[in-house]
């Protein structure tokens, strides 16, 4: 038994039953595929849109307030992410401002790398990163460190206490 050719009507392309359809099955089918019927119900039942958690003004009003984005999550009951996906919607996405050096920070610094001690450890005792900390003071490895490492390192005693004593940067 042949049955006709039938033509779906969400991209008008003509359809045969399938290989071990019933027929009785392929004269209910209407489209070509689940995805044209997909299409075609996504068409005529829209989904209505769900308005935002945060409106745009108020997340425009807690930016100029200067509320970092766990303030904002708390005040509106929302997840972080619901707070960081709004300001990527507005075009104001949240840059972590950085924390300025105290002058006691920066005076305690320049003592302990004068003393020779390395800016990782430095840094660590000013609890600040080794690579900003660097850049700050403008300064590279303490004097002869670059001689002292590969002596350590080839020695296994010597690299053992390093890395116990050794601050992690």
């Amino acid at each position: 038994m042949t049955l006709p050719h039938k033509r779906c009507p969400q991209c008008s392309t003509h359809f045969l039953r399938r290989k071990g359809e019933h027929p009785y099955k392929y004269a209910r089918r209407k489209f070509c595929s689940r995805r044209c019927s997909g299409l075609q119900i996504a068409a005529t039942h829209p989904r209505p849109r769900v308005p935002p958690k945060i409106s745009d003004e108020e997340m425009r009003k807690h930016i100029t307030e200067q509320l970092d984005n766990a303030t904002i999550a708390a005040i509106h009951k929302v997840s972080m992410r619901t707070v960081q996906r709004t300001r990527e919607r507005i075009g104001k996405p949240a840059h972590p401002t950085p924390r300025r050096y105290t002058r006691q920070e920066l005076a305690r610094a320049r003592l302990l790398a004068d003393e020779g001690l390395p800016i990782t450890w430095v840094a660590e005792d000013i609890e600040r990163g080794a690579v900003e900390l660097r850049k700050k003071l403008r300064r590279g490895h303490a004097p002869g460190w670059l001689e002292v490492w590969p002596k350590i390192r080839r020695n296994p005693t010597l690299l053992a206490l390093h890395r116990e004593f050794a601050p992690q940067s």
